[in-house]
């Protein structure tokens, strides 16, 4: 399952991602800006282009 929390700024965004983050035992925190680059370039996380 997937969560994606959207909201304006200083809304607590992070603070929520963080808090579900810490409570489920298979789950990543990205940034916004992080995320938007993977799913531009098409790569995962730990995965290089070459």
């Amino acid at each position: 399952m997937i969560y994606l929390i959207t909201g304006p700024m200083a809304s607590g965004k992070f603070t929520v991602a963080e808090l579900m983050a810490k409570k489920f035992k298979r789950s990543v925190h990205l940034r916004g800006d992080v995320f938007r680059k993977m799913i531009v370039s098409g790569t995962r996380r730990n995965e290089r282009k070459t």
